[in-house]
């Protein structure tokens, strides 16, 4: 008693496949007086769905509902589907003992061979944080985009190569440095905010500010309200108390500050440590020089130090501390002029000053271009992590990865064999995430003493040579 079956998806209060009239009245049928029970055989699956055959089977409802079933169909993605277009699958009917049958539901696509993942409505689907991902990307080019200008910019290569009387010529191409030093940070921290904003999504299973049908006013408020990336970081340390977020995010920052030392030994010893100038978190620039012939704006120069005195005096931005992650938050949070630097920023986009702020005398801060590349890059990281996702989030990825595996093993099958071929039932969705999870990578964080292993090393060995007697 074997037969080819054809189900459908069925939706109500519990979800269940459906038996077409045609196979019911060809299959079901002509075993009606012997049929009381169907076991339900699903791919991947554990369980196996027992189900009582009632009358109303025979006539207006052959449906076979389990919760398993409804399960199973979301882990494929075929769940919810289209009005009026529910997924079909191929099955067989089976002869079992007595008045009991199974039906083993193959593992083939369903009618239609196309498949989406539909993520529920406020949660962060993997379309937005490949968004999120690519503006990171994005606004490191043009940091480096930037950054490379300036270099062109140093020697001389410039819209002002030109010779202005009045000394205009010389204004004019610090302007241009200055915008382009500007750039470079307003797109260092922007990338900064965005893969924060990374780590808090898969977290979360949220994206901060987002707005979707169902959201709340207060909500939004509250995620745009005095968005400073301190208060981001301590939103995230208080949110995921269950995770390791605290040193996992101390070990990013670290590792970026640390991988851009410089060791300098002699013989063996260390004489000292350096950083270059794109590897320092933040430096501190102050135009102080005197152009011949041109009307400069001197607003912020101190009578203390006129501009040809070179005196190079300690801001108090200077003297914030960049020891922790939190500590380089702070600083860079605050306004980079001394007159005003406990003050925050008021909304969701970083301190975007320009040139025209950049007077002559008046500190300003640039970003370290590599520097603030590899902490973008190793927040990047981290979100990919999956002892930091949220549950919700972390299963969705189990559910589609599991379906393109699936997916992938048959089209290259069917390119190199004819007819079926079987195959092992893969791993449920439960299993795996099992197996992951036995894989916590909070617990091979760094300790703070390990970091020292990660500084560029020269080593300037002084070889004595000593004729022998």
């Amino acid at each position: 008693m074997d037969h080819d079956l054809i189900l459908s998806g069925w939706h109500g209060a519990t979800s269940g496949l459906r038996v077409d009239a045609e196979t019911r009245r060809k299959v079901f049928l002509p075993l009606k007086d012997q049929l009381r029970k169907v076991h339900l055989f699903l791919p991947g699956q554990e369980a196996q769905p027992c189900f009582r055959l009632k009358p109303t089977f025979w006539t207006t409802d052959p449906v076979f509902r389990s919760a398993e079933i409804g399960k199973w169909m979301e882990a494929r993605g075929d769940k919810p589907w289209p009005r009026h277009r529910p997924p079909k699958y191929r099955a067989e009917l089976v002869a079992g003992n007595g008045d009991t049958a199974e039906i083993h539901v193959s593992e083939t696509a369903p009618s239609g061979g196309m498949h989406t993942f539909k993520t529920p409505a406020g949660r962060a689907g993997w379309d937005q944080v490949h968004g999120m991902t690519e503006s990171v990307q994005a606004e490191l080019e043009q940091m480096f985009w930037q950054r490379a200008k300036l270099d062109a910019l140093l020697h001389g290569v410039g819209r002002s190569a030109h010779s202005d009387p009045g000394g205009d010529s010389k204004v004019r191409l610090d302007a241009q440095q200055r915008e382009c030093q500007a750039q470079m940070t307003f797109h260092a921290g922007r990338s900064l905010e965005l893969s924060m904003h990374i780590v808090y999504s898969c977290a979360a299973d949220r994206i901060m500010g987002r707005s979707h049908p169902g959201s709340t006013k207060e909500q939004l408020r509250q995620d745009r309200q005095n968005h400073s990336l301190l208060k981001l970081y301590k939103r995230i340390l208080c949110e995921f108390t269950d995770r390791n977020m605290c040193d996992a995010l101390e070990d990013v920052y670290q590792e970026a500050l640390h991988k851009g030392v410089i060791d300098l030994e002699l013989d063996g010893e260390l004489q000292v440590s350096l950083l270059g100038n794109d590897d320092w978190p933040f430096l501190v620039k102050n135009r102080r020089s005197v152009i011949d012939g041109a009307e400069m704006t001197l607003d912020h120069v101190d009578r203390g130090h006129p501009l040809w005195s070179g005196g190079q005096e300690i801001s108090e931005f200077q003297q914030m501390p960049l020891d922790t992650f939190s500590q380089f938050l702070k600083k860079a949070d605050a306004v980079h002029y001394a007159d005003d630097i406990r003050g925050q920023r008021k909304n969701m986009r970083w301190a975007h000053y320009s040139a025209r702020d950049h007077e002559y005398g008046r500190p300003y801060v640039v970003a370290g271009s590599k520097f603030f590349a590899r902490l973008v890059r190793g927040l990047v990281e981290l979100s990919s992590q999956q002892w930091t996702w949220h549950l919700d989030f972390h299963r969705r990825w189990h559910e589609r990865r599991r379906y393109n595996v699936a997916r992938n093993v048959k089209v290259h099958l069917s390119q190199s064999f004819q007819g079926d071929i079987a195959l092992p039932e893969m791993k449920s969705v439960e299993q795996m995430e099992s197996i992951f999870q036995q894989d916590n990578g909070a617990n091979r964080l760094r300790k703070p003493d390990a970091f020292n292993r990660l500084h560029k090393k020269f080593l300037l060995q002084r070889k004595c040579r000593r004729d022998s007697a």
